[in-house]
């Protein structure tokens, strides 16, 4: 529904006019563009520099990118506002992402046949963004519209400053929290935090926060979330995100994109233009851009899930406000998440997908809006992360052809009322030519014959009667199936669980609901939630789709069914009240279920975030809470050090990436991952430089087998610790020592070859 200034939008916001410029002539859209582009120009020319400059020039260019572009052509797709500030921003965000992609792609495509070698540096980059806005600014004074003409107003009174001030500080204590366990040796301040946000649910609840705000309050405790999760160390940490690094620095370095390198990395344009384009424009590092700018950009998904839930006439704010909070307070959000910085990518443009899906719905002007809305977001799913995109398209077509069968069974039996909503065909249909077209050209079809590698096992499983249960190594769901002798470690376990039978109670309530009723108004959104379930349990079940990881697919299935989690929660807690004839039971325990809903869900965060063992001195599963030099087991310091690197680490690999014989192959231990990003370490021969030769695992080598023309490079964990850690993945899940002695191995490669590098914990041998 469409609102003009000064009135309320659909998501309960309050636009006020701004006034014109005093004394300028000129339009006031195209001459604010200008300005912003100047300032951008003159901070780009800035030497990069660590003083006053560099961080204004940092906080104007992440603003610049993240809003600007997305937000001149949101206002021209919406010159009305019809879609209410919270959608216009998220549009915005996923547009400006959009819009850089478009930039760079054009730059790297052109500027070479004007003899440029390196399109990709920050003042070609600067110059294409201002060419773009100039001239969505000049759409915008041709059509007369003006996207400056409404903008939220700022909070109103001292109710609700309190509530933005309060939840502003957030990311700061989660910063404070992670600096104070990686020096000052305490995880105190980190758990000050979770208890603070444990409490969100029960402000949701008893409708503390306004309801305007709380899209502002659930991106603040995201964004805390996420530095609790991933600034324990200020450099990256992850396999995959370490390649990912690998890849966004071969750009950095050259200046230009090479589509012919044959590897998924490449063809993932998150990877190859989003973060090497936000490092030059900002003159962040790299390392920052993946450390700083993430966690602003992947809080938006939980705001989006927040809008998306929202939006479903049948559910409530208070269910739509528990639907985000457990997607964030789920462990996987802020710790997997938190360095799988494509998926990140690829949820914030799925978010934004499903969302104008909801557009297309309408008619006229909106669902073509939507329809478009959809393809843009979906090229830009695709271009992220292929295994998201892949998985969305099977969901599509699932929805599709469910839909169409149901639709050709009521024409027969005419059971229900009424028609489902019209899918959006001919949209979802340019998404999977454009999401096949690109893979197929520019890729190669090598995504193409991964998934038909594990698709082709897993049918075998299948026919095979080969399941998870009589499988080695367990299933997609191994964070809640390992053996842990720890009592908060069986509550977490549990707690999911619950959660998965909420979300079983939910689905069935509904469908039965829908029966009973007659009518086929949710059909797609059920239909949705059915698929999630279906490859919740593929993931589960089969030991071969192992590889899809659940703890990442989960986060994505709760667009959907993160509300039947809250529905079947009240309603096995309306239950429990009956049956024991307490007051959790009827209209009048409305209150005490949502209390009571809220109560589990904080502590689901308290357990899953590894609050309760950090506060027991249980086994910690969470490394965020983990302080390194105070742990002694070798077993807890090996699964630690793989995900956690220290600045001796670093300070080595960086001299290894300008003193190494690329001809050489470097041997590490399994967590010597971070030499493929601070090294330059190629992990496979087909990365370039082709000439190079790559990181080589030490394990199962004795030192008497280590070639002569290469280098060993020990971590502080091997020559201070005594351990060289081992596939502590497969370790975790099969039994295995995750470790072994270091000592044979330091004193032998010491005595066959040179130490050329050392600086009191990381040496390098040759």
């Amino acid at each position: 529904m469409a609102s003009t200034p000064g009135n309320a939008t659909e998501t309960g916001t309050t636009t006020v006019p701004l006034p014109a410029l005093p004394g300028v002539s000129v339009p006031r859209t195209p001459a604010l563009v200008a300005v912003l582009n100047l300032a951008l120009l003159a901070l780009v020319a800035v030497p990069e520099g660590d003083g006053p400059v560099g961080a204004v020039r940092a906080v104007f260019a992440v603003a610049y990118l993240s809003l600007v572009p997305g937000g001149l052509v949101v206002g021209l797709l919406d010159p009305e506002s019809a879609f209410g500030t919270v959608e216009r921003g998220l549009y915005a965000l996923g547009l400006s992402l959009l819009s850089l992609i478009f930039v760079g792609l054009v730059l790297n495509t052109g500027l070479p046949f004007l003899g440029v070698d390196a399109p990709l540096r920050p003042v070609p980059l600067a110059l294409g963004l201002g060419v773009l806005t100039t001239a969505l600014a000049a759409a915008h004074q041709r059509r007369g519209t003006d996207p400056l003409s409404s903008l939220p107003r700022p909070p109103g009174g001292v109710r609700e400053w309190r509530v933005v001030l309060a939840f502003a500080l957030l990311p700061a204590v989660a910063l404070v929290g992670a600096y104070s366990n990686r020096v000052f040796l305490t995880n105190l301040p980190s758990m000050v935090f979770l208890l603070l946000v444990a409490a969100l649910p029960f402000l949701f609840v008893r409708g503390v926060i306004p309801e305007r705000l709380l899209p502002f309050c659930i991106y603040a405790t995201a964004v805390g979330l996420l530095v609790f999760g991933s600034h324990h160390t200020p450099f990256i940490s992850g396999r995959d995100a370490n390649w990912e690094y690998y890849f966004a620095n071969l750009v950095l370095e050259r200046g230009r994109w090479d589509p012919a390198i044959n590897f998924k990395a490449d063809v993932m344009l998150g990877i190859s233009l989003i973060r090497p384009s936000y490092a030059m424009v900002s003159g962040l590092s790299l390392t920052g851009v993946y450390k700083y700018t993430s966690p602003l950009l992947f809080a938006a998904v939980p705001v989006g899930v927040f809008h998306l839930t929202r939006s479903r006439p049948w559910t409530s704010v208070t269910v739509a406000s528990l639907s985000a909070f457990l997607l964030v307070s789920f462990w996987s959000f802020y710790v997997k998440l938190s360095h799988n910085y494509r998926q990140q990518l690829a949820m914030t443009f799925l978010v934004l997908l499903v969302i104008a899906w909801g557009r297309t719905r309408g008619t006229g002007r909106a669902a073509r809006t939507g329809a478009l809305l959809l393809v843009a977001f979906g090229f830009g799913l695709t271009v992220s992360h292929y295994g998201t995109a892949f998985m969305f398209m099977a969901l599509s077509g699932f929805v599709a052809g469910v839909a169409l069968a149901v639709v050709l069974l009521d024409d027969r039996l005419e059971w229900f009322e009424d028609a489902p909503r019209k899918l959006p065909l001919v949209a979802l249909g340019a998404f999977f030519v454009l999401g096949m077209t690109w893979y197929m050209y520019i890729g190669s079809g090598i995504l193409f014959n991964q998934f038909s590698r594990i698709g082709g096992k897993i049918l075998i499983d299948l026919f095979g009667l080969r399941t998870s249960l009589s499988a080695t190594g367990g299933s997609g769901a191994r964070w809640v199936t390992r053996d842990l002798y720890s009592i908060s470690y069986e509550v977490f376990r549990w707690l999911n669980y619950v959660t998965a039978g909420f979300v079983t109670v939910g689905f069935l309530a509904t469908v039965v609901r829908d029966l009973r009723a007659r009518t086929l108004a949710r059909l797609e959104y059920v239909v949705f939630s059915a698929g999630c379930g279906l490859l919740l349990v593929t993931a589960v079940l089969f030991p071969s789709a192992n590889p899809i990881d659940l703890a990442r697919l989960y986060p994505v299935t709760l667009f959907w069914i993160a509300p039947l989690c809250m529905g079947g929660g009240l309603l096995v807690l309306r239950g429990v009240g009956r049956a024991l004839g307490g007051g959790l039971g009827g209209a009048t325990g409305t209150d005490r279920r949502h209390l009571a809903l809220a109560a589990f869900f904080a502590v689901f965060l308290l357990y899953s975030s590894g609050f309760v063992p950090a506060a027991t001195g249980e086994f910690q599963y969470n490394e965020a809470l983990v302080v390194e030099e105070h742990l002694e087991d070798p077993t807890i310091i090996a699964d630690s050090s793989a995900s956690t690197l220290l600045a001796r680490d670093v300070a080595g690999a960086r001299f290894l990436a300008d003193h190494r014989e690329i001809t050489y192959p470097v041997l590490t231990d399994f967590s010597g991952v971070f030499l493929w990003s601070y090294g330059e370490v190629p992990r496979q021969d087909r990365w370039p430089p082709v000439e190079s030769a790559t990181r080589v695992s030490i394990g199962g080598q004795s030192p008497a087998e280590i070639p002569e023309d290469s280098y060993v490079f020990f971590r502080p964990v091997n020559t201070e610790r005594g351990i060289l850690v081992a596939n502590v993945g497969s370790a975790k899940y099969s039994g295995s020592e995750n470790h072994v002695a270091a000592a044979p191995y330091i004193h032998g490669v010491g005595a066959r070859k040179a130490l050329v590098y050392s600086n009191g914990g990381a040496r390098i041998y040759v």
